[in-house]
């Protein structure tokens, strides 16, 4: 993204520059033999306000997009409760909603509530750990904490997620605290400060404020409290202005705490901005709330492009404000209030330095009675609003001369500039979708290549230690070798042959062949794929003997990665069905699965080279080869491959090759079918 940022200007910078200079020295030229004064009337007025109102309207579009832009940035990434980024002056507050309305950022609540669930969810699904907590609770009223301590050490591991870590370690801390041993209960809360800042219990309480709690206990029990606490003060007061802590809950667990140090100046200092960043939040959440009723009323029709951002007027306890309401693409709205002072003053800085009027923006209850400028609404959907526009006493003027020359000099450099800026970065985009592509390609292949590696050496490995107990197992680690070993070659053989394709290297070997008999070859390739990942694959054979002239090797790769993709995107499905047919000259080999699916779009793409759908690229990892290579070798038979897929039903590829004209011809209402063969694998 910033490779295409970086291309983007300067193609722009080289095209548009000598423009620029061209045009902003035949404006000044312009001005300067400009001697007659522009017509100050209510046809001219009426001209400035609509201009006005379109560029108002792209600037706060812009400002919309700015806002979104980095809105989509900080949903994932940023601390739950931090200051929404990227809001400028003009704007008081702007909140993210879905296509159906719902509030999406900043949600402060829905971030409560997910730290809640993500607790829940970690807790819950440990159920080691539920039953060590019992036994080290049950322990500890028996009086033996160092049991129970030693219960909630050996129930920690390295892979649970910070909620059950700081769960543990506030337990452990407890107990070390209990037991007066005051080093390691501050050794273990400083833990939680640093592996599990943003976690919250059931209750939605923060660890991190636990864990200042247990610090402050253990510093009091040593005399050290008044000293220890100004570090602690100041760095609970970091999480709040980065958003790691800051609910309006958490504005009370901070009292309590900063109570016993109300005489220190930091205790007040964190105490105001706990409250401020409550405010904050209590704010943002109740104008979230109002405007999550409101924006049904006024959601724009996506389908049309002038209504993708409106100004309206949204009545917060009866007074009016102006909002903006831009809609996105995929149905998403963002929300902005404006000031009216704020914007005022952007439109009287435009009439400055482009318009001929005094331009203000006015409710209807503040518009002044007796010498009433010229009136003008905003917006349809905000007639509250309206600009009022001033002649001024005094214009310079000029006199317009070489008009036509100007004009046609600016028309030619703008023709230009698209002309030449349309062929450069038409080019830059197509080498960027390249670079894109080839990256991806190289990321999938290269994970695709450490995964059967990986196996490859834990197998050998565990062979070599002799950890097998029995010969059965050591067959079972063999017979995974060697389908790790067959998954790689396969995977190299795609990247040959499709380097080939690329090269132009690529023959094919045409000979007779049986198709029943390739059609096994490949089965045999990937039986112990399909044994291992649990499939039945089900045959529907021909009793006639289908014929092509088709190269051996690569009819038997074909068939191999349709095979292999219907077990890597079958879902939880774990039936594949293999039929093969004869369709008049043509024989039809299909393979159905009944996963994951392919979306109307995607099916156009899915054998371009390196191109992987998003829900396929979600579901397993890949290189973009597969189906790209299977197209290759069937248009280069003379045949062809298609796809017939439903999202979520499953999918059905057909291999099409024209039988060898040695190949006698059936009858059109002959089936060519002997029925479901009952082979199962797996």
């Amino acid at each position: 993204m910033a490779q295409g940022r970086r291309l983007l200007v300067i193609h722009l910078v080289a095209v548009l520059l000598p423009c620029i200079i061209i045009g902003l020295v035949g404006y000044k030229w312009l001005r300067l033999e400009e001697d007659v004064q522009a017509r100050r009337s209510k046809d001219a007025a009426e001209i400035e306000a609509a201009q006005l109102r379109q560029d108002l309207s792209q600037y706060l579009r812009s400002v919309n997009q700015e806002i979104l832009a980095a809105y989509s940035r900080a949903q994932e990434s940023e601390p739950p409760f931090r200051t929404p980024p990227g809001i400028p002056h003009v704007v008081t507050s702007a909140h993210l909603f879905s296509a159906k309305g719902a509030l999406l950022y900043p949600d402060y609540d829905a971030a409560l509530e997910r730290a809640v669930r993500d607790y829940e969810s970690s807790v819950s699904s440990r159920r080691e750990w539920q039953q060590s907590l019992a036994r080290a609770e049950s322990l500890e009223t028996q009086g033996k904490s160092a049991e129970a301590e030693r219960v909630i050490q050996e129930a920690m591991k390295p892979e649970a997620s910070p909620s059950l870590q700081a769960a543990q370690l506030l337990h452990l801390g407890r107990l070390t605290l209990a037991a007066h041993r005051y080093d390691l209960a501050e050794s273990r809360a400083v833990r939680i400060f640093q592996c599990c800042a943003a976690t919250r219990d059931e209750y939605g309480l923060s660890f991190v404020l636990y864990a200042a709690a247990q610090l402050v206990a253990t510093w009091e029990a040593r005399g050290r409290s008044q000293k220890e606490w100004p570090p602690l003060a100041e760095r609970l007061r970091e999480m709040l202005r980065k958003g790691i802590i800051g609910h309006p809950q958490d504005a009370h667990d901070i009292f309590e705490l900063a109570l016993p140090f109300r005489d220190q100046p930091i205790s007040s200092s964190l105490l105001d901005e706990a409250e401020q960043t409550a405010d904050r939040i209590r704010k943002q959440t109740e104008t979230g709330r109002l405007l999550e009723k409101w924006i049904a009323s006024v959601r724009p029709d996506s389908k049309s492009a002038s209504l993708q951002f409106i100004l309206s007027t949204f009545r917060s306890e009866g007074s009016p404000q102006l909002a903006g309401v831009y809609a996105v693409e995929d149905g998403r709205m963002l929300v902005a209030l404006y000031p009216q002072e704020e914007l005022t003053l952007w439109l009287q800085t435009w009439a400055q330095e482009r318009g001929h009027f005094d331009v203000s923006l006015l409710q209807d209850s503040q518009r002044r009675q007796g010498n009433t400028p010229w009136n003008s609404g905003l917006s349809p959907e905000a007639p509250e609003f309206r600009l009022t526009l001033q002649a001024r006493e005094s214009d310079p003027s000029t006199q317009e001369r070489r008009r036509a020359l100007f004009a046609v000099a600016l028309g030619a450099a703008i023709l230009l500039t698209v002309i030449v800026g349309y062929y450069s970065l038409r080019d830059a985009s197509r080498e960027l979708k390249t670079a894109s592509l080839r990256s991806s390609f190289i990321t999938g292949v290269t994970h695709e290549l450490k995964t059967p590696l990986t196996s490859l050496r834990l197998l050998a490995e565990t062979l070599r230690l002799k950890r097998a107990r029995d010969p059965a197992t050591a067959d079972e680690l063999l017979d995974a070798m060697v389908v790790e070993s067959e998954r790689l070659t396969r995977l190299i053989d795609n990247v040959l042959s499709f380097s080939r394709i690329e090269r132009g290297t690529r023959t094919y070997r045409k000979v007779e062949i049986d198709l029943s008999e390739a059609v096994m070859e490949a089965i045999e390739r990937t039986h112990h794929i399909i044994k291992q990942a649990g499939f039945s694959l089900l045959e529907e054979r021909s009793e006639e003997r289908l014929q092509v002239c088709a190269d051996p090797e690569a009819l038997t790769q074909a068939l191999s990665n349709l095979l292999g993709n219907a077990v890597k995107y079958s879902g939880r499905s774990r039936e594949i069905r293999l039929g093969v047919h004869r369709r008049g000259r043509e024989a039809e080999i299909q393979i159905t699965d009944r996963g994951i699916g392919i979306s109307k779009s995607d099916q156009k793409r899915i054998f371009e080279s390196y191109y992987r759908a998003p829900e396929a690229a979600a579901e397993a990892a890949g290189a973009g080869l597969g189906l790209a290579l299977v197209r290759h070798f069937a248009e280069a038979h003379g045949g062809r491959v298609t796809v017939a897929s439903e999202p979520g039903k499953g999918s059905t590829f057909s291999l099409w090759l024209p039988l060898s004209s040695s190949v006698e011809k059936s009858s059109a209402r002959e089936s060519g079918f002997a029925g479901l063969s009952g082979r199962q694998d797996g």
